[in-house]
Formats: structure tokens, sequence, C-alpha cells
């Protein structure tokens, strides 16, 4: 500290203006706070998803899996369905809510293939997994409502053998979700929301290890951009109003 007496009174100055605009901020803050907790809820989220994806890539690696030892009697279906939980909290102030949470939705695929040379039947599985974070903003109006929900997701692939899994694919990337609200039911402390979305990738997933493990490799484009339509059923369990 300066021994200078102008010095000395400016040094002291500056340490009480500060102390003051913390106070001041720490009062605007708790003066947010409570008028925003008269109006404001917090609600636990359980819900159901049951999605459709379009994975066209995926699909067609999975058509052409033809191992050259053994013959295809029941060849892979395409990953057209998926179904999981979500899970979360949302905080909601008038007729806006914001929400966290957590998703999963999975399937198998399973192919059947004979090999004349030891006369034995083979089943080959893939257990896929679409889980991640999200977050998402819902603005309603009246029963019904428009909502946006940013997703980190990571897709799994994972190849069954005996009571093991190998991992195959393990990708993550950013999703959009755009979905419309539709408030089926409301109580004091619970409410049943029906919600129809349409999801898209930012950036595509690698399926270039799927593609390798079938021996399918070859010329295949392995970049995947999912794009899912599918609907969730979502519980709220708190107070509503």
């Amino acid at each position: 500290m300066s021994d200078h007496p102008s010095h000395y009174f400016r040094d002291v100055m500056i340490r009480a203006s500060f102390r003051l605009q913390i106070k001041s901020i720490a009062l605007v803050l708790m003066i947010i706070l409570v008028s925003t907790s008269i109006n404001s809820q917090v609600n636990v989220k359980i819900g159901y998803n049951i999605g459709f994806p379009q994975l066209p890539v995926n699909d067609d690696i999975l058509a052409q899996y033809s191992p050259a030892d053994s013959e295809v009697i029941d060849p892979f279906s395409a990953t057209s369905f998926m179904h999981g939980i979500q899970l979360g909290l949302r905080y909601r102030v008038g007729n806006i809510a914001a929400e966290v949470g957590w998703e999963s939705i999975s399937r198998d695929r399973t192919a059947l293939t004979y090999r004349a040379a030891n006369d034995s039947f083979t089943d080959r599985q893939y257990n896929y997994s679409l889980s991640g974070l999200s977050v998402g903003v819902d603005n309603y109006f009246g029963r019904f409502g428009l909502g946006s929900v940013l997703l980190y997701n990571k897709l799994s692939i994972d190849r069954t053998i005996g009571n093991n899994n190998l991992g195959i694919v393990n990708d993550r990337k950013l999703a959009l979700r755009l979905q419309f609200i539709w408030q089926v039911q409301e109580s004091e402390m619970v409410a049943l929301q029906i919600k129809p979305y349409y999801q898209f990738n930012l950036k595509g997933y690698n399926l270039s290890n799927l593609a390798n493990d079938l021996d399918v490799s070859g010329s295949i484009d392995a970049n995947e951009s999912p794009k899912i339509f599918g609907i969730s059923l979502i519980f709220y369990n708190g107070k509503q109003r």
C-alpha cells in the first residue's frame, strides 16, 4: 500500500465500492430467486420413448452380410424401431420450462446362418443403443406447446458372443430434436404429456467398425446421420401450479 494519503484513501474507496457491488449483486440474485420461486415448479420427469429411426447406411451394411463359409438363412432386419426410457428434471416458470435429463433407446438385430461343413446353425446378434444427456426448452400455450432439445448421444453397437458383449461401435455426436407438446392430463401433483418429435444428428456416426466386423467394408460409405420420428409419453411428478 502506498504511503501517500491520497493513494491510501483511493484504495479504501475502491475496496468499499467493490464490497458494495458484491452485496448489490447478491441482493439482486436473491430478489430474482424469490420472485421466480413464487410462480415456478421443479418436477421429476419419467417417460417412455418410442423411436422410428432411418438408418440407411446401417441397414445397407447389415443387408450385405454374407459369410464365405455359411449361408444366411434368416438375414438381419432393418433397424427401424427402438424404444426406451427418459429421466430428468423440469423447471417451469409460467409458460416456459427448461429440462435436463438422460435417455436411452435400444434394439437387437439377429441373423441366422447355416454352415454345411459341420451341419450347424449360428446366430449373429448385435445390440443397438442410443443414449445420452439432453437439455431442452418448452414453450406452452394452453394444453399445447412446442419445444426443442439438444442431445449429446452415444451410439453403441455391441456384438453378442456367448454371455459376453464385444463393443463394435461407440461414437458420440450432437443431435437436435423438435417436438410438439400435448398435455393430456394435469392434476395438482402429476401431469401427463405426449410429445411427438423429429430428431436429426448434427454430425454422422462412423460405422466402419461394424462394416469391418461383418466383412462387408468394400466401398461402403460408413457415415450414418440418423433421422428419427418418434413419440414420448411423459409423466411429470411434483407441484404443477
